[in-house]
């Protein structure tokens, strides 16, 4: 199953700039942790303020956002490996471009500043989700909360 956020909510409509591949990578790898910020929000809101079981809401808050990163790994993974796939076929001059975008030319500065985010980002979504099993990326949230709550 594969679900792209980007595409479902038709925002290249609301401005240009949105239409770049630029755009869609970034958005596309932040949306899952701004989702996990509002996923965590209330839970953290529960534990500090009225004092609930923190066990309860952390593993409620965790099983949540694991159920979310699972639901968009893919569509994010497709998107980020689009970053590495230039076309070398089209251009003249031997000029390559981003195949996810035409507009791109895979030689200039603003192909290597999207390059540089992609490798970035693959430490924290392909690599990063593949090698955490459920119990150490539970671990992880919890340290994470425990080290917001205090």
């Amino acid at each position: 199953m594969r679900f792209d956020v980007f595409c479902t909510q038709g925002l290249s409509c609301a401005d240009p700039m949105l239409r770049t591949f630029f755009a869609k990578l970034v958005f596309s790898t932040a949306a899952p942790i701004v989702i996990g910020v509002v996923i965590f929000g209330p839970s953290l809101a529960r534990i500090r303020f009225l004092h609930h079981d923190k066990k309860h809401y952390n593993r409620q808050a965790c099983n949540a956002f694991l159920v979310m990163v699972y639901l968009v790994f893919p569509s994010v993974s497709t998107v980020i490996f689009l970053t590495f796939q230039c076309d070398s076929h089209f251009g003249v001059d031997s000029e390559t471009f981003l195949i996810a975008d035409y507009t791109v030319a895979c030689s200039g500065p603003p192909y290597f500043v999207m390059r540089n985010y992609a490798l970035i980002t693959i430490a924290c979504y392909p690599i990063g989700v593949c090698h955490s099993t459920r119990t150490q990326f539970s671990l992880v949230c919890l340290t994470i909360v425990r080290c917001i709550i205090r």
